[in-house]
């Protein structure tokens, strides 16, 4: 790979690089027949001539083996063979100083960079038609896998990315496996491209995660994955724009800590899962109102179709929560009284609450008219003045019940107008409290 010299500096030593791919190119095309050798330098970018090119310059890329191998290491040159392009390629525990570039070249055989240290690391078009393993590796500075090609298995098991990882536009044509890794820049997969399944399960992502116009075309896993760390000075936006998801997928226990998942215009499958649970959702976000409630919106239907009555009612909650954002001034009221009086239809505590509440205020006020010596009307002057009380208030709050005919139309025509506005206030006020309580009835029984 560094036939003609290693990269050194910042910038890509271009000359360099382009002579290190043809040596490379030429040297795996042996391996390959010429339906393979097409099909590589269609997924590499490369004309497909530089893969058949050993005949041509194999000589000359034999004998600068040989010199530079012996230059570097002191090996003897009668000892200095060449090695095979269907051998294992094994570069696993090597820390590597400068830029590695694998660029546009082609991997005939399965590769192992396993615990390997990069720097910086450019994998940009690379085919590999073989298993690629990076299990254990670190990539100290940025990692570009863009239009990378997988053909076979691709394992990226507890890789750790210190800088920005680019995968935008790359094929996993037989699995992309990323249990456990950890994205601590921004991680990208625009437009890239699972034709079989796809595990980001204990992944940790501390910046934006972008999915946008990624498909997914069998099982997907972001179980137990985290987007988002507990730290003010970052921000991680998921975003699934466009996505499309053709098999079930699970975002089971995923923590989200920072944004809502973006799904607007993505194909999800019925039978995608998520986890209902306060801990595992963000208290803040740095989306607008607007934007959040869309996304709440988009899981809740997912749910539904699943049948799922306390998954979906947990991001209605959501929904009307940034719902009542929405708007401006008494707009917002309807929103917060609905959210402050039954936690939007979900609590059976909070009516039950407010409407003994009521109903002693009424209770407290009735009696003391009742109980006074100053009640003008003789007809008012009554033996039992707290059970009449009682009764009003409790009638008062429960109209539809009929409960107001057992009270005497004398004591009804002889309230001051004060308590009668009282009556009538404890009435319109009792009214959607009794529908919040049917509310969370319903949703507490209703068949699951």
């Amino acid at each position: 790979m560094t036939l003609y010299g290693e990269q050194e500096g910042e910038h890509l030593k271009e000359d360099r690089f382009h002579k290190n791919r043809r040596a490379w190119n030429a040297w795996v095309g042996q391996a390959l027949n010429a339906e393979a050798r097409k099909a590589a330098a269609v997924s590499s970018f490369v004309d497909v001539a530089e893969l058949a090119a050993w005949g041509d310059i194999g000589e000359k890329i034999e004998a600068r083996f040989k010199t530079e191998f012996q230059r570097r290491s002191g090996v003897p040159a009668e000892a200095i063979f060449m090695p095979d392009p269907t051998d294992d390629i094994n570069m696993d525990n090597i820390t590597f100083a400068t830029a590695f570039v694998m660029s546009k070249m082609v991997a005939a055989s399965p590769c192992s960079f396993g615990s390997t240290n990069f720097q910086g690391a450019s994998f940009q078009n690379t085919t590999f038609m073989q298993s690629a393993y990076f299990n254990g590796t670190t990539f100290t500075c940025g990692a570009n896998f863009d239009y990378a090609t997988f053909m076979q298995g691709a394992h990226f098991d507890s890789v750790i990315f210190k800088h920005r990882a680019s995968f935008n536009k790359a094929t996993f044509s037989q699995g992309g496996i990323f249990l456990s890794a950890t994205f601590t820049g921004a991680a990208d997969f625009k437009a890239t491209n699972f034709i079989w399944g796809a595990s980001f399960g204990s992944a940790e992502f501390k910046m934006d995660a972008n999915f946008d116009s990624a498909i997914f075309r069998d099982f997907v896993y972001f179980s137990e994955a985290k987007f988002g760390v507990e730290d003010p000075t970052k921000w991680c936006r998921p975003v699934f724009k466009d996505c499309q998801f053709e098999k079930p997928t699970s975002f089971r226990a995923a923590v989200f800590c920072d944004d809502y998942p973006d799904f607007s215009g993505a194909v999800l499958h019925d039978k995608t899962t998520f986890t209902a649970k306060l801990e595992h959702w963000p208290v803040t976000t740095k989306q607008t109102s607007e934007q959040a409630k869309d996304c709440c919106a988009i899981i809740r239907h997912a749910v539904a179709k699943q049948g799922l009555p306390e998954e979906e009612h947990f991001f209605f909650r959501r929904e009307m929560q940034f719902a009542g954002q929405i708007d401006f001034g008494w707009q917002r009221l309807p929103y917060k009284i609905f959210g402050w009086f039954s936690d939007y239809g979900h609590s059976i505590a909070r009516p039950a609450f407010w409407l003994p509440v009521i109903w002693a205020f009424g209770f407290a006020c009735f009696w003391g008219y009742f109980a006074s010596c100053c009640v003008p009307h003789p007809n008012l002057v009554m033996d039992h003045p707290m059970g009449t009380a009682m009764a009003l208030s409790f009638s008062n709050l429960f109209p539809l019940f009929g409960f107001g005919r057992t009270i005497p139309t004398e004591v009804l025509d002889g309230l001051p107008t004060s308590l009668a506005v009282l009556s009538g206030l404890q009435t319109v006020i009792s009214l959607p409290l009794l529908f919040f309580l049917g509310l969370g009835l319903r949703q507490r029984f209703r068949l699951r």
